[in-house]
């Protein structure tokens, strides 16, 4: 069935992150925000009374018996991902989960089984690859710009001062370099050079038990390999690059808020730049799963479910020594 109305939205945490997704989708037109849940109702009345209309609850099935409501945002703490998606899902609303989807791949299927059971919408919020200078990159290497990739590196890494309360360091909550950003490193590369063959991994575990130091090896049949660094102990610059038989493309700076793309032929000459500008990149995935859901779409072709659930298995395959592929990968 296809929607022309506009998409009014619940919002599942009242952090950070959902204060800046709220933020962005109230500028966005046939967009509205109707209601945010919190377990701490001072929190979630603090965010929703920053938009007209929109109704703070502590109760989540309050939010979720809101027949206008048609999509949720979920921007909770990664162990939390999984129960509010399936209930959101059971009933009946699009869910947009914040990244990463879900800490396992099992978790990752389990969430996709229940987007197909009930027919709705599911889509992990992987942002950066529905950036404009992202799609770019991605077209030069589907046109065959640099030729064969041989090589792809992607480093995201911050320092953090250790604070075993912290969620970036408690394990049970999915702290850890790889789930927070090593994530965005990961998907940059398969959403370039697709699911990897083999993986391979090193890690520096800190003592609270979660990796603060990651770097892992996406290996491809085809003679490509990626590498995907991250780190949550050690600052270094968040650049991307990707190297071709017959040129190179270069993301200098913040790959994963790209505003910049140079292309450069064999001989290092820069051939094409892409360049963009933008208050805050949230608002190209808000586009894209709104128009998903007014097209009765069940998943994007841009961020498949498929690719949530490579995701998950890569980090199996990191964190837990789980064997590579995946029996739960698509």
């Amino acid at each position: 069935m296809k929607h022309t109305d506009g998409v009014r939205w619940g919002i599942i945490g009242a952090g950070g992150i959902s204060t800046r997704f709220a933020g962005v989708l109230a500028g966005e037109q046939g967009m509205a925000l109707s209601a945010v849940y919190n377990r701490h109702i001072d929190r979630a009345e603090s965010l929703a009374a920053r938009f007209e209309g929109c109704r703070a609850v502590d109760d989540l099935d309050a939010l979720l018996s809101m027949d206008e409501i048609r999509a949720v945002y979920i921007g909770l703490t990664n162990d939390r991902h999984l129960p509010a998606a399936l209930r959101a899902m059971e009933a009946g609303k699009a869910v947009l989960c914040e990244k990463p989807m879900a800490l396992s791949a099992a978790d990752a299927r389990t969430m996709a089984d229940c987007a197909a059971k009930n027919g709705v919408l599911l889509m992990e919020a992987m942002w950066t690859r529905f950036l404009p200078v992202i799609r770019r990159v991605k077209g030069w290497v589907e046109e065959g710009r640099i030729g064969a990739v041989r090589l792809a590196e992607a480093s995201f890494c911050f320092y953090s001062e250790f604070d075993p309360k912290s969620r970036l360091y408690v394990k049970e909550m999915g702290g850890g370099a790889l789930y927070d950003v090593g994530v965005y490193a990961v998907e940059l590369i398969t959403g370039l050079l697709g699911r990897p063959d083999r993986v391979n991994c090193a890690l520096h575990v800190g003592p609270s038990g979660v990796d603060d130091l990651s770097v892992v090896n996406l290996i491809y049949d085809n003679g490509a390999i990626g590498t995907a660094t991250s780190g949550i102990m050690a600052s270094a610059p968040a650049a991307a690059a990707l190297r071709g038989e017959r040129g190179s493309i270069e993301i200098p700076r913040d790959f994963y808020r790209a505003d910049r793309a140079a292309l450069y032929d064999g001989k290092g000459r820069l051939i094409e730049e892409c360049t963009d500008s933008f208050e805050d990149g949230f608002i190209y995935q808000i586009r894209h799963f709104a128009g998903l859901l007014r097209e009765g779409r069940l998943q994007s072709d841009i961020m498949p479910l498929s690719d949530s659930v490579d995701c998950a298995a890569i980090f199996d395959t990191a964190l837990l020594g789980a064997r590579w592929p995946s029996p739960l990968c698509y």
